[in-house]
């Protein structure tokens, strides 16, 4: 399995996301980093449709946007990777766990679930589709 023990690669920049009459976002939307996001350090990265994640030197996740408001991932959690997919995430802890979240007004499918097979599973990669929620993991 590879390490999961990644390097501090550096401030985040973000980019496209346009509203309906196409002018940018608001920082803190699609395509528009946060102020807390600003020249900050960053270990590792995700979006999904309207939400992007950046994890921190500390392993926690800083988080903003959403198709249906913010999502709010599982709380304690030391992430590794973390993807987000249409009304979806994923994210994969630094002990190789999944864990899955959805906004509840957007739960129309399940997909805020871990399928059974892979709840006792090791995991070192996972991304999160745009539409029908679907996912993959790297199981090795």
């Amino acid at each position: 399995m590879p390490s999961l023990d990644l390097p501090i690669l550096g401030p985040a920049r973000a980019w496209g996301g346009t509203a309906a009459v196409g002018q940018p976002y608001h920082p803190g939307t699609q395509g528009q980093l946060p102020a807390a996001a600003i020249s900050q350090p960053f270990l590792g990265i995700g979006a999904g449709h309207r939400v992007s994640y950046l994890i921190k030197p500390d392993r926690s996740l800083l988080q903003w946007g959403g198709a249906c408001g913010t999502v709010t991932s599982p709380p304690d959690i030391k992430w590794a990777v973390v993807d987000g997919g249409y009304n979806h995430s994923y994210g994969v802890s630094v002990k190789g766990k999944v864990f899955a979240w959805v906004h509840p007004t957007c739960s129309t499918y399940g997909e805020g679930d871990v399928p059974s097979w892979l709840q006792e599973a090791t995991v070192s990669l996972i991304a999160s589709g745009n539409s029908n929620f679907h996912n993959i993991v790297i199981v090795p």
